[in-house]
């Protein structure tokens, strides 16, 4: 059985999803892959550690543990569900159209800056594509059968594009702890896209039996993060952030290619409260770090654990672990390689050893 009309648009879907990711949300693996190859490969146990550039998006705070002019472009991608991807490949190269539904995720992020110790400016990139697919019914026309969707069949890509821009503070007398340092982002939504396509069944559009839409918009909007680092002893450290405190509506306009007419959509980001913890113990080069991470309105908690030990100065080796949506754990690890003024990092995870989801990240960090 053959369908009809149907290579053009999942062609252009996956394409969608997949092309402009390379340019680059809610994951099943949590985890913004690009924010920082080094966190990544930690779990994402990196709230009470964040003393490199990438302490902008992980806890402003952390850059007054930055004791350099710094530079850090990082990138990565996750697929939630790459076993989809490939049904949706066997429809474009194939032509069948499967009976079952395919919900297929894409996620690309990367984070670019520039920070000292008291400030930074960074750009950061999310993005998310997503098809939903809900099966397939039978239709005869000309006296061939075709399979068409049963439901709308949509595709979106979501890109974020923030301007961040952080300022951090060591607070003189600490109230008895061994240092203390705020830290804050103001982040600025104002140059964001979203692309979208939507494919609706419509038996009296023969021969294609569908209606097909697309829609651009932009975006604007403005958030607020906080974040503070204290050190209670020489071995350890607490990190509290809160990402988007102010709970900001991200409001996208736009229209619709087919009539013009406007498109509209809101999106409420809700404030995230992460509590960290991480230890150095004796053992030269270990860190050790836990993270407990809300959202508001999420009636369960993400917990990440991670660590890092370090080489000679040269070499870090990384494992980690976070639990995800109730469930878990994911495992992570990664590793880095560094040569004077100049460190390279890898990081990998994956919820189900690498046979359905997987992200990857990696990222260069240079001193001046």
């Amino acid at each position: 059985m053959r369908f009809k009309g149907m290579p053009s648009f999942f062609g252009t879907a996956l394409a969608l999803v997949l092309t402009l990711s390379m340019g680059g949300g809610a994951m099943a693996l949590s985890l913004d892959p690009g924010m920082s190859a080094r966190a990544l490969g930690m779990g994402g146990a990196f709230t009470a550690v964040a003393n490199d550039a990438t302490a902008v998006y992980w806890n402003p705070a952390g850059l007054t543990q930055v004791r350099y002019v710094g530079a850090t472009p990082t990138g990565g991608l996750a697929l939630t569900d790459y076993q989809a991807l490939k049904s949706l490949q066997e429809i474009i190269q194939n032509g069948n159209l499967p009976t079952e539904p395919i919900h297929a995720n894409v996620a690309a992020s990367g984070l670019a800056g520039v920070v000292t110790g008291l400030a930074g400016i960074s750009l950061l990139v999310n993005g998310e594509g997503r098809v939903d697919y809900n099966g397939a019914q039978t239709v005869n026309y000309g006296g061939t059968d075709y399979s068409v969707p049963t439901e709308k069949v949509t595709a979106q890509w979501k890109q974020d594009n923030v301007l961040i821009l952080t300022g951090a503070y060591p607070i003189a007398k600490p109230l008895g702890l061994a240092s203390l340092a705020v830290g804050a982002n103001v982040k600025l939504y104002n140059f964001g896209k979203l692309a979208g396509m939507e494919l609706i069944p419509d038996p009296a559009a023969t021969p294609k039996y569908y209606k097909e839409r697309k829609y651009t918009a932009k975006a604007d909007g403005q958030s607020l993060d906080i974040g503070v680092l204290a050190k209670v002893a020489d071995m350890a450290r607490v990190g509290l952030m809160v990402r988007d405190i102010n709970s900001p509506k991200i409001k996208w306009t736009g229209t619709w290619e087919d009539d013009k007419s406007p498109y509209s959509a809101e999106d409420q980001i809700k404030p995230t409260i992460v509590l960290g913890g991480a230890i150095h113990p004796p053992l030269l080069g270990l860190t050790v770090a836990a993270d407990m991470e809300q959202k508001t309105g999420e009636s369960f908690k993400r917990v990440h654990f991670g660590a890092e030990q370090v080489i000679l100065g040269i070499l870090a080796m990384r494992v980690g672990a976070y639990t995800n949506d109730g469930k878990g754990p994911t495992l992570t690890g990664g590793f880095g390689f560094g040569i004077g003024p100049v460190r390279a990092d890898v990081g990998v995870a994956t919820d189900d050893f690498f046979t359905k989801s997987i992200a990857a990240s990696g990222g260069l960090t240079v001193k001046f």
